[in-house]
């Protein structure tokens, strides 16, 4: 699978105000990237109890703990997706047919691939939250 980096623009409109030094632009991007992946986990959390197939609810609480693992370090925000059960990837090849049932209607096949995707949707989106919020700071 190739990797596509997603790179955001991030510009400072100082207006009247003085330049910011080095440190104070390396602190404001840290600030937004911070809060950028809490609102992307927060986000994960809920698409994860919609769309992961549910049994036991064992596999949907493994990926919420990997989840949670997620970090932010050297200016790069990881968010941990994969579920530590041995048959989480037999599951994910199921089809969406094959997952849905009256106790869990919102599941959808091949969950991983689903949640790839709706994770960088959500971290695009986040991302300029993030910026308005603490933007308006």
């Amino acid at each position: 699978m190739v990797r596509k980096k997603m790179y955001h623009k991030l510009t400072f409109d100082i207006g009247n105000m003085r330049e910011l030094t080095t440190e104070e632009v390396l602190g404001t991007i840290d600030d937004l990237m911070i809060h950028t992946k809490e609102l992307t986990i927060e986000n994960m959390h809920d698409e994860i109890n919609r769309a992961v197939p549910m049994e036991t609810g064992r596999l949907r609480n493994s990926i919420h703990s990997q989840l949670d693992t997620s970090f932010y370090q050297a200016r790069r925000v990881n968010i941990i997706l994969s579920p530590p059960v041995y048959y989480g990837k037999y599951v994910n090849n199921f089809k969406t047919s094959q997952v849905r049932h009256p106790i869990d209607p919102e599941a959808v096949g091949q969950y991983t691939k689903h949640l790839v995707i709706e994770c960088k949707s959500r971290l695009s989106l986040n991302w300029e939250l993030s910026k308005l919020t603490i933007g308006a700071r």
